[in-house]
């Protein structure tokens, strides 16, 4: 509480017990979201979390009937939205020998 956030943004509740009890328990924020590990809801009423963040791609049409948040927000359906670091160069990806064969 002594933080003074603007916002916080969870990334996923349902893989910690202990983050799911801070964020259905406190409000450490005027305006509280979590996004998608797994495409459900974090089961957190509108009172504690205004926004869930999903993908269009991985939603129903009533998706928004089946979430607890205040306001359901997709992202486009057409692009992925991963972060993504290559770990090979083009120029070593270039030169390997397809396995596949």
């Amino acid at each position: 509480a002594g933080l003074q956030l603007d916002v916080l943004f969870y990334l996923d509740l349902t893989m910690s017990k202990f983050a799911h009890l801070v964020a259905s328990g406190t409000r450490l924020a005027p305006a509280q979201g979590v996004s998608h590990g797994h495409p459900t809801t974090s089961g957190i009423g509108p009172s504690k979390m205004d926004y869930y963040v999903s993908w269009g791609a991985a939603e129903l049409p009533t998706a928004h009937e089946h979430y607890t948040e205040g306001e359901l927000l997709l992202l486009p359906a057409d692009s992925m939205h991963q972060y993504y670091v290559p770990r090979v160069s083009p120029d070593a990806r270039a030169s390997m020998v397809d396995m596949t064969d």
